[in-house]
């Protein structure tokens, strides 16, 4: 099955290889058991989401799902799927980057027409630790893309920088290619921020999607992977004070125990 015009298709809609990959795999996957198009039925469907629910976790075939959906779309197949796959987590602090990745950015390429925008929304409160207020605020002239930082101005235009990833760069430039550029990057309010959270939430059980918890994710994947101070976790905060990140942040005494033995005999 030649699959090159809805690869085009998906870098066109995603921007994403690592999208374009996962879905284009799925999509093999589904015609080693049809063949061809014509072959695919509503019951063969019940019964390929059957054989991968006994396979794989729920993850996975939510994964497969989004795929399929999203082929279904470009050919203008109109055959139902299964509901969405729920799955039980204890409601965490922070979420990982490899969640953040593989289960968060698969709902907004399955739920919203034009993920784009939103995809580069997260990626920037993910990885860049802003706050939901300060989406709306954020210029093009605030983006250094030379040296991978974001500025912000609080009030009294208090000034501070945080970090860029290499992603949420590429993202942002294909961003500004896609669309018509203005004073302020994204077209958005507090109210729209909160929404994308209000649609993504039930995608994801027992785990709480609000805009803190991205924020709270960037300081904890800085502190427990990065291993950066806490002192630079509270600058690029921009927490007056390093006792709020200390209670912003939670504290995992096994780690510490690990650094602790590492470095005192």
């Amino acid at each position: 099955m030649k699959l090159e015009k809805y690869k085009n298709w998906l870098f066109a809609n995603t921007g994403s290889y690592h999208t374009v990959s996962n879905y284009i795999y799925r999509i093999q996957k589904l015609f080693e058991k049809f063949k061809t198009i014509e072959n695919i039925t509503e019951e063969g469907i019940i019964e390929f989401f059957k054989e991968l629910k006994e396979k794989y976790s729920p993850s996975t075939v939510n994964g497969y799902k989004y795929a399929i959906q999203s082929y279904f779309q470009f050919k203008k197949i109109n055959i139902p799927l299964p509901k969405h796959e729920r799955f039980n987590l204890k409601e965490p602090d922070s979420i990982t980057q490899q969640f953040f990745e593989n289960d968060v950015i698969p709902v907004v390429e399955y739920i919203f027409k034009e993920p784009l925008k939103i995809k580069t929304i997260l990626y920037i409160m993910f990885y860049s630790g802003l706050r939901r207020e300060e989406i709306p605020k954020l210029k093009w002239k605030d983006i250094d893309f030379e040296k991978r930082r974001i500025h912000l101005y609080g009030k009294g235009k208090k000034h501070r920088e945080t970090l860029m990833s290499k992603k949420t760069v590429s993202y942002l430039k294909i961003y500004k290619d896609s669309y018509p550029i203005q004073d302020k990057i994204f077209d958005i309010n507090i109210g729209g921020v909160n929404y994308i959270f209000k649609r993504i939430n039930p995608y994801l059980k027992n785990v709480n999607f609000r805009p803190v918890l991205m924020r709270h994710s960037f300081a904890t994947h800085l502190l427990r992977q990065v291993k950066m101070s806490l002192a630079d976790v509270s600058k690029l905060l921009g927490h007056a004070r390093i006792e709020t990140t200390m209670r912003y942040v939670d504290t995992n005494i096994d780690e510490i125990q690990k650094e602790y033995d590492k470095k005192v005999k």
